[in-house]
């Protein structure tokens, strides 16, 4: 997850170690009379990858299929990635350089996705990871990662250079995106009409519901089945949801801190991912106790992600068919 958190705040990251570990060799890259430089090559054959079948699927999957082509611009445009490309040895380097490459392509779509407009990419870890193999097999390997050793000296060198000052910049960025207060107060000020429309919604569905919610849906949700006794639904299922804190800090109107859930409460799965900074578990003594369950997944994503990713993991779903079940 570190790896993906310097990633996050900055694309071209381990593209920049991988020049200054290459520069610093005493020997350099041979050249053959006549044929392309293996950076030359490489960089090519990376400007033609939004173009490949084989990427249609994996990029479309994680909802990256309209910024990868940018992206890839963007990073093969960055003197970092030129001075990384042009000093690789094909033998020697091609593994850790062209998955570097691919992580770096990822990171700037995500990143481009969301100056778009849009909330972090809905895509777990294991799409993500599945999308940057696709991406390293058509640089030609499937051998991933950069070592250890120069993870964790970016790590401290990142961290030292102000890495962390992005990450926590784009960390509010993300919170005010999610408009936690935000959304948060236009709910409890006007909230009637979002729990109408889940009564009406109900109402409509057979008996025996299953009522999946997402983040304040969540709170809704809870809102909703505390104030009122809705036979039809038999269990509640929130995802990343604040209801817990919204009770504990008594700003839960149907429910004021202290007192217990109603007997009418159907069944409450909490689903929580600890990365994710928008999530809250309910199971303490002095909040629900027992009569919530709190399961926790990973979604394999980064901190600034996991509040977007719960419904491309597979995890996710395991919980959700024993609810169903």
């Amino acid at each position: 997850m570190t790896r993906w958190a310097l990633l996050t705040a900055d694309p071209t990251h381990e593209l920049r170690l991988l020049a200054v570990q290459y520069a610093s060799r005493k020997d350099r890259p041979a050249t053959v009379p006549g044929a392309l430089p293996y950076g030359e090559r490489l960089r090519r054959t990376a400007k033609a990858l939004a173009e490949h079948p084989d990427l249609e699927s994996p990029l479309r999957r994680a909802g990256l299929q309209h910024h990868f082509p940018p992206a890839v611009a963007d990073v093969l445009g960055e003197e970092d990635t030129r001075l990384a490309t042009d000093l690789a040895r094909e033998r020697v380097d091609s593994a850790e350089l062209c998955a570097a490459l691919a992580r770096a392509f990822v990171a700037r779509a995500s990143l481009r996705y969301e100056a778009a407009g849009g909330w972090p990419p809905l895509m777990s870890g294991r799409t993500r990871d599945a999308l940057v193999t696709a991406v390293t097999a058509r640089l030609g390997t499937l051998e991933l990662g950069v070592s250890d050793r120069l993870v964790k000296f970016g790590m401290r060198l990142g961290l030292r250079f102000g890495a962390s000052t992005m990450m926590e910049r784009r960390h509010n960025i993300v919170l005010e995106r999610h408009a936690l207060a935000g959304d948060v107060l236009h709910y409890l000020t006007r909230g009637q009409r979002i729990r109408d429309f889940i009564k009406a919604t109900i109402a409509q569905a057979a008996d025996d519901v299953v009522l999946v919610a997402h983040s304040l849906g969540g709170i809704a949700s809870l809102d909703l089945l505390v104030g009122e006794h809705i036979p039809a639904v038999r269990t509640l299922l929130t995802v990343g949801s604040q209801g817990p804190l919204l009770y504990e800090i008594g700003s839960l109107p149907s429910l004021p801190f202290g007192e217990p859930l109603p007997d009418w409460m159907p069944r409450w799965v909490n689903v929580y991912d600890p990365r994710d900074a928008l999530a809250y578990v309910g199971s303490s003594p002095k909040l629900f106790g027992d009569r919530i369950e709190d399961v926790r997944i990973d979604n394999g994503v980064p901190v600034l992600d996991a509040h977007s990713a719960y419904f491309d993991s597979d995890e996710f779903y395991d919980v959700l068919d024993s609810c169903l079940s």
